[in-house]
């Protein structure tokens, strides 16, 4: 946030007519214009930031009058960029050929070959290979998109994505697909901060806790007052990114309550009353004995994520549980031991289409086993890989 955000409309007007005087409006970030905007704020004696200057240069484009009319104070937009890189990478490669010989010992043939050859080494078949070097050459932007906050209004209601996850964890427990959409649900849910953090809250407002009213109505309160500072910091990408995981799952909203006393929209400002009594009502109830909860081994799960899983464990039978239980326990060998098994079929469900289908389509084919062979194990190229074997 540039500090210029504060400066009185005065103080603000007095640089745009430095600026005014001194920089060229049709090349309005060349560098004769960066030497002019920062010769303007060492006479003043402010030390500018690049966020600074990039706020001035934004008040100077959307204020073309403003000697005359009321600054309009520039609004902070995200941009997704898309980066290309081009890297020189050093490879070892190990390939097998056969030859055959008429020398009898081992330390003979390579001598020989090492002066007559033995065949061309590409031939063969390539065992191994080690990336063991990199280098970046250059970089350039590919591309740049505007990120919509008007649709992340659309979308960022939390409380339908919470019920949108709970439903689809349940579902993959059912499909044997759980472990993976957990590694998901620790990618996209508990690394982010803030979003783990307005997951908290939904639990904590949708909890029974015997709440004086006095008590309940402040903790009402106090949680509006974080989810406001929460809300601001969530990027538009990190939404998008869970609804591309749980989008297509349809189900009840069962945290509408919350969204509703959450939401800034003044047109439901009667469902937003509403929706805080049944909240506060709900905090003034004691809470029930609850069964015994499995806490999830998963390594950096926090409290947000063993009371999100909890809701769906809570539904299970006492056999599905322990069976649940022994799932998440799996060592990660024996997860490494599966992802190498399961490579080794995609590998083959491959190499069986490639021999009956199209050239287009075999060089398809051909890039997906080329990529696969230099992928090492990690949890989401194991839910990756899960996932393209299902659909072969």
């Amino acid at each position: 946030m540039s500090k210029f955000k504060n400066l009185t409309e005065k103080n603000m007007k007095f640089i745009l007519k430095r600026m005014d005087e001194g920089i060229d409006s049709g090349d309005l970030f060349s560098h004769a214009n960066q030497r002019v905007i920062r010769q303007i704020f060492d006479d003043i004696g402010i030390d500018a930031k690049a966020q600074d200057i990039e706020f001035i240069f934004a008040l100077y484009r959307e204020n073309p009058n403003f000697l005359t009319e009321e600054l309009k104070i520039p609004k902070v937009h995200e941009y997704e960029i898309i980066t290309k890189r081009y890297a020189t990478i050093s490879v070892r490669e190990y390939w097998k050929n056969t030859y055959k010989s008429y020398l009898d010992k081992e330390d003979d043939f390579e001598d020989f070959i090492s002066w007559y050859g033995g065949g061309d080494w590409w031939d063969g078949e390539m065992i191994d290979r080690e990336e063991f070097d990199e280098e970046t050459a250059d970089t350039e932007i590919d591309e740049i998109n505007k990120l919509s906050w008007y649709l992340l209004e659309k979308t960022k209601m939390f409380g339908e994505l919470k019920s949108k996850i709970e439903t689809y964890l349940t579902e993959s427990y059912k499909k044997g697909t759980l472990k993976d959409n957990l590694f998901v649900f620790e990618e996209l849910v508990l690394k982010n901060k803030n979003i783990s953090k307005i997951f908290f809250l939904y639990d904590e407002l949708s909890s029974n806790k015997g709440l004086q009213e006095s008590v309940a109505n402040e903790f009402i309160n106090e949680s509006i007052t974080a989810y406001e500072n929460l809300y601001n910091k969530v990027s538009p990408f990190s939404v998008t990114e869970i609804k591309m995981w749980v989008g297509h799952v349809q189900c009840e909203n069962t945290y509408k309550e919350i969204d509703n006393l959450f939401s800034t929209n003044v047109l439901t400002l009667e469902n937003k009353i509403k929706s805080k009594k049944i909240i506060l009502e709900n905090l003034k109830t004691k809470e029930q004995e609850k069964k015994e909860i499995i806490n999830v081994p998963l390594k950096s799960m926090v409290n947000v994520a063993n009371k999100t899983v909890e809701r769906y464990i809570q539904s299970l039978s006492e056999s599905e549980r322990k069976e649940l239980k022994k799932l998440l326990s799996t060592p990660k060998e024996t997860l490494i031991e599966n992802y190498n098994k399961l490579k080794l079929d995609v590998f083959e469900k491959l190499n069986s289409q490639k021999d009956s289908s199209d050239e287009e389509t075999s060089k398809t084919i051909d890039q997906v086993l080329n990529k696969l062979q230099n992928e090492s194990f990690n949890e989401l190229n194991y839910y990756k890989l899960g996932k393209l074997n299902e659909g072969l």
